[in-house]
């Protein structure tokens, strides 16, 4: 009986230290759908073959996909890898929390090969917000509304938006020129999904990147010169125009009634009033006429452009009639972005 006890608790011993070693990982979605705790314990990994979708070199990072799933993999510092889109890698390291959701720490990545990217999961940008398709290779179809460059004139950071929701896309492709052209198109973004997160690694936002301005496909290609476009009453900017959608970019032309520094500018054409981004192409005064085009701000009480371009129109020999305005009128919002004057006893 003594030695069938000491089989039994040897048995059991072996059976808690196999339960202790955990097993190599080898797919993208076993280590992807791992809790965070248990992904901070380092489990060993082992993936014989991932694509490259980007590439993050400043960022020591790169997004990857395999059958299964795609995935973050963070690389040490001092690694540098010659590697693009599509390039086939073996990885080893040990899984880690990641900011928001699981990652492999790689130890040794290696180019194996070289292979077309699988095709990318089509979704909406509505979708793409809640963060759900963290690190996957997905295709979102979007309005680009804005082109600007970021860390030293490395990055491209390029807005885009889809009724009422607006995403970034952001490329280490840097042709700020040919990017511009593409302002005002629809356009299918291929891209790698990534959340942006609070210290509390609570998604707050996400962003799209793409390995170069190739993989932005022009669905409906943008005006030749955004400022040909028909001029429009601010009043229609968020009203029913037929054969036009809120994606699509607006132009007006107003008066610029009040500067707020730093902040925005107020413009009216005389008819009614609207609050617009500070111009990056000038600085404007009141009296000055302006060109703006931009799109229009869904959600907001106040009627607003977003992601607006200007040029300057000329000076106002006379500034807007103001509207008379009682204080209970101005509290109901009644002339949100108009020039207004009121009695009152200060």
């Amino acid at each position: 009986m003594r030695g069938v006890a000491a089989a039994i608790l040897t048995g059991a011993l072996s059976a808690s230290s196999a339960v202790a070693q955990s097993p190599v990982l080898t797919t993208a979605k076993s280590i992807h759908q791992l809790p965070l705790d248990r992904a901070a314990t380092g489990i060993p990994v082992h993936i014989e073959r991932l694509h490259t979708l980007v590439y993050l070199d400043a960022w020591h990072g790169l997004f990857t996909t395999d059958s299964t799933h795609g995935i973050f993999i963070r690389t040490p510092t001092a690694m540098r890898l010659n590697i693009r889109p599509g390039s086939l890698l073996r990885v080893t390291g040990k899984t880690g929390p990641g900011e928001f959701a699981p990652v492999i720490v790689a130890t040794t990545v290696e180019v194996t090969g070289e292979e077309p990217l699988p095709p990318p999961r089509r979704v909406s940008i509505e979708h793409i917000s809640t963060g759900a398709e963290d690190g996957q290779w997905v295709e979102v179809e979007c309005t680009i509304r804005g082109v600007t460059t970021r860390a030293n004139n490395s990055l491209l950071a390029m807005s885009c938006g889809s009724g009422w929701s607006r995403i970034e896309i952001l490329s280490t492709d840097a042709d700020l020129d040919r990017a511009k052209r593409l302002i005002g198109s629809r356009a299918r973004v291929r891209a790698a999904a990534g959340p942006v997160f609070n210290q509390r690694k609570q998604v707050v936002g996400v962003n799209l990147y793409a390995p170069s301005l190739a993989y932005i496909g022009v669905v409906k290609p943008a005006p030749a010169d955004l400022f040909s476009l028909p001029v429009r009453p601010v009043s229609d900017v968020r009203a029913y125009v037929p054969g036009s959608t809120f994606d699509d970019p607006v132009h007006i032309r107003a008066t610029v009634t009040a500067v707020w520094p730093g902040k925005g500018i107020f413009a009216t054409d005389g008819v009614q009033g609207i609050s617009l981004p500070a111009p990056r192409e000038f600085d404007p005064q009141p009296g000055d006429v302006i060109d703006a085009v931009g799109f229009p701000s869904l959600g907001d009480s106040i009627q607003s452009l977003q992601d607006a371009i200007f040029r300057p129109a000329g000076h106002s020999a006379r500034m807007p009639e103001p509207k008379a305005a009682s204080i209970d009128e101005a509290n109901l919002g009644a002339y949100e972005a108009e020039l207004v004057r009121m009695n009152g006893r200060l």
